[in-house]
C-alpha cells in the first residue's frame, strides 16, 4: 500500500473512531459513586396496619427523580439515598383490581446521615380515583 493511501486510511479510521466514541462509551446513567445511607422500613395501612405489597416509593433529589422502588410482598422496602442533602420520598399504593389510586400519597422530607434511618410509612385509604 502506498504512503498516500495509508495516510488516507488512517485519517478515515481516526474520524470513524471519534464519531463512534459516544456510541461505544455513553455517559453513565448513574452519577459517580457518592456517599449513601439506607432508608428501610415497611408500608402499612394507616388504620388496619396491614402491610401494603407493591407500594411505590419515589426518591427525588434536588428536583430530579433518582429512583423508584417497590415494597415487597410484606410491604418492606430498602433504598440507598444520598446523604448530606435533603431528599424527598413520595409513597403511594393502589389495589390493581380497582383501576385507580386507593391510598393517599405521603411526602416525607429527609436529611440523612451516614447511619441511615428506619421509616415506617402509614398510608391512609381513600376513594379510588380513576384517571
Amino acid at each position: 500500500m502506498a504512503g498516500k493511501e495509508r495516510q488516507v486510511i488512517y485519517a478515515l479510521l481516526s474520524i470513524l473512531f471519534v464519531l463512534a466514541m459516544p456510541i461505544a462509551c455513553p455517559e453513565p446513567l448513574v452519577e459517580a459513586a457518592e456517599p449513601t445511607a439506607e432508608v428501610w422500613g415497611t408500608v402499612v395501612d394507616h388504620y388496619t396496619e396491614a402491610t401494603l405489597a407493591n407500594a411505590t416509593l419515589l426518591v427525588w433529589d434536588q428536583g430530579v427523580l433518582r429512583t423508584t422502588v417497590y415494597a415487597d410482598s410484606r410491604g418492606a422496602f430498602s433504598i440507598a439515598c444520598p446523604i448530606a442533602r435533603p431528599i424527598v420520598l413520595y409513597s403511594f399504593a393502589d389495589i390493581a383490581s380497582t383501576g385507580g389510586r386507593d391510598y393517599l400519597p405521603v411526602r416525607k422530607e429527609l436529611n440523612l446521615t451516614s447511619n441511615g434511618i428506619r421509616l415506617d410509612i402509614r398510608l391512609k385509604p381513600c376513594a379510588t380515583i380513576v384517571m
